[in-house]
């Protein structure tokens, strides 16, 4: 989603706010691929790139294909608010997910890197709130 601001929004603060996810997320997304990889899981979600049902998603708060169609041919302005409040959304899933793993995980690393997503995607969400804000 974020890789789409680039090219749909004009909105300095969401440019920005896009490209400070993609620096946070693609690290921890290698991160826990590599872990999958390792443990010889699969790094794809099943149904990963179909249209989910309800409660077919692979985290809470995740898009699928239709809305994530939808967001890419929106106008700017609706671009905005649909990128805003999916984003939101998105993160508050991960936050979820994110506490329910920081629970229960033996490694360190796995630990350290849960409680990161929580802390990083809180003030994420504290920013997309402010801009949907100015926007709307």
């Amino acid at each position: 989603m974020a890789e789409l601001a680039a090219t749909r929004t004009t909105n300095a603060d969401l440019l920005r706010l896009a490209d400070q996810i993609k620096a946070a997320q693609t690290p921890e997304i290698e991160t826990m691929t590599g872990w999958l990889q390792g443990a010889g899981k699969p790094t794809v979600a099943p149904n990963a790139e179909t249209d989910h049902g309800p409660g077919e998603h692979s985290m809470p708060g995740a898009m699928t294909f239709g809305a994530l169609t939808r967001l890419s041919e929106a106008s700017e302005r609706k671009f905005e608010r649909l990128f805003l409040t999916a984003m939101i959304t998105h993160h508050r899933g991960a936050i979820t997910a994110s506490k329910a793993e920081a629970s229960h995980l033996s490694s360190p690393e796995a630990k350290t890197l849960a409680r990161k997503v929580i802390s990083d995607q809180q003030a994420e969400v504290a920013t997309m709130k402010k801009i949907l804000a100015q926007i709307s």
